[in-house]
């Protein structure tokens, strides 16, 4: 609160500041909401980098689950501890509870933008009908803006002419959503190089109706992976479409997106989500989690390593990717929906982090859809939170 209401005025600077420092981050991005001078302290004091980019654990969309999991290691300091919980979310628009994209601390779901860190969230007009497949983009270390882009897939139907039209075509008409504004606004990206095919060459090459689509947000460019890379520039509305390697655009394959920028040893923690939505008296108590196990998980120590599954010894499980660790160079994996790896690519060592098979689940047909490792953003407000 601003004015002569507001009592810390009358207070040391370096005063003020130490008693800033002795916040958590919750604490201290509620803070800055506070209003204009606390924020320019927080800001000029560069309080909010005492707390490091870190990776609060993974985000899991189990198929026929409609509530993504979250897998996680508890941290010593519950005060930093994230939760997947959205009970801060309106109640109607709880029932939207299958993340869809995340990007630098903000997870995209189909009708609103959540933080689960300051524990915000920013309800989203729907985009006009006709389009498929929404990512996010958040830099907040260059604005607390973010930017939704709904892109056209591949039509599973065609006809006859529109087989041979070359794909990605040019210019490729995008909805983006701005938070600046709250509105939708279509733009036309021109691409750069050459298409990727013709739309019967693609759609021959892999099954486009089923297949999953990732991406990653590095240095203003989002990558969009669709068998092969869209590299998309909201600055000048261009795009680049980049082949995947030789011999990897089968339809047995599956491969996922990642950045790299430059935690105990077991057991992680899945959280249950949809287990206690459905049983909400049994919710997971933090505190008592990080009591769990007090070892931290360094992945630059080797000797922590758990060498469950050797490299280069034959395995017959079902090995897939969960994500990249986004400032180590670690690879998540899953074992047959049942345990969570890290696999080291330094030492080439695996580390079995623990069980991420969610409390009673079951399907015909179990596996894992999609994961997103979340990192957590502990500045400032969301545009158009409630």
């Amino acid at each position: 609160m601003e004015s002569t209401t507001d009592l810390t005025q009358w207070l040391p600077e370096d005063v003020f500041v130490a008693v800033l420092r002795r916040l958590a981050p919750h604490g201290l991005a509620a803070a800055r909401c506070v209003g204009k001078a606390w924020r320019t302290v927080i800001d000029a004091r560069r309080l909010l980098d005492l707390f490091p980019p870190s990776l609060a654990g993974i985000f899991i969309n189990f198929f026929d689950l409609e509530i993504s999991e979250f897998f996680f290691w508890p941290p010593r300091d519950t005060d930093t501890a994230v939760s997947g919980r959205l009970d801060y979310v309106a109640p109607t628009e709880n029932d939207d509870t299958c993340i869809m994209d995340h990007c630098n601390g903000l997870l995209l779901f189909c009708t609103y933008v959540a933080n689960p860190a300051t524990r915000r969230w920013a309800p989203l007009p729907p985009p006009p009908p006709g389009f498929g497949h929404d990512h996010i983009v958040f830099d907040p270390a260059i604005s607390p803006h973010y930017e939704v882009l709904d892109i056209l897939a591949l039509p599973c139907c065609t006809t006859g002419v529109e087989l041979h039209h070359e794909w990605p075509p040019s210019p490729f008409i995008m909805h983006v959503f701005f938070s600046t504004t709250g509105n939708w606004e279509e733009r036309p990206f021109a691409r750069q190089g050459d298409a990727i095919g013709t739309v019967a060459h693609l759609k021959q090459r892999v099954n486009w109706c089923t297949t999953q689509k990732h991406s990653a947000y590095w240095r203003g460019q989002l990558y969009v992976l669709n068998q092969f890379v869209m590299r998309i520039s909201l600055s000048n509305c261009t795009y680049q479409a980049i082949e995947p390697p030789v011999n990897v655009a089968r339809r047995d394959r599956k491969y996922c997106l990642g950045r790299y920028d430059q935690q105990v040893e077991g057991p992680w923690i899945i959280e249950n989500i949809s287990y206690n939505f459905d049983h909400p008296t049994s919710p997971i108590n933090l505190k008592e989690a990080a009591k769990v196990d007090k070892f931290e998980w360094n992945s630059d120590n080797e000797n922590t390593l758990d060498t469950r599954l050797k490299v280069g010894n034959a395995y017959t499980g079902n090995i897939s990717i969960l994500g990249f660790h986004p400032y180590k160079e670690v690879i998540f994996l899953n074992e047959s929906v049942d345990r969570g790896l890290a696999y080291h690519l330094n030492s080439s060592k695996l580390e079995d982090l623990g069980n991420i098979y969610p409390k009673d689940y079951f399907s015909r047909h179990m596996f894992v859809k999609q994961a997103f490792p979340y990192t957590p953003c502990w500045i400032g407000k969301l545009p158009g939170s409630i």
